[in-house]
């Protein structure tokens, strides 16, 4: 698998606005971008918005890494104003929880 990590700075007040736009737009389509495995954005305080993507490869994840810088430039390029801090690899350890049923 291989993951992405991108770290935006951008003013507090255009969280909200960029959180919507990411929920209404960009989830779907990552989602359906070819070895999508696994998207999320996150509010970490202080104007700083993460994303991370998991992808089933290194192919489709370099893929989509250049559409989806494309579409931030076109959906949220005034709100992001400056380039992300991007780190991205090879997963070498991966674990998920247990999903109990009610």
């Amino acid at each position: 698998m291989y993951q992405t990590i991108r770290e935006y700075q951008t003013d507090q007040s255009s969280v909200a606005e960029i959180l919507a736009k990411d929920e209404k737009s960009f989830v779907p389509f990552i989602s359906s971008a070819p070895g999508f495995r696994e998207y999320t954005l996150i509010d970490s305080g202080n104007g700083v918005v993460t994303s991370t993507s998991l992808f089933a490869n290194r192919s489709d994840g370099d893929t989509f890494n250049t559409l989806a810088m494309n579409w931030v430039n076109e959906h949220l390029g005034s709100l992001l104003p400056t380039a992300p801090r991007v780190i991205s690899g090879e997963v070498r350890s991966y674990a998920t929880g247990k999903i109990l049923a009610s």
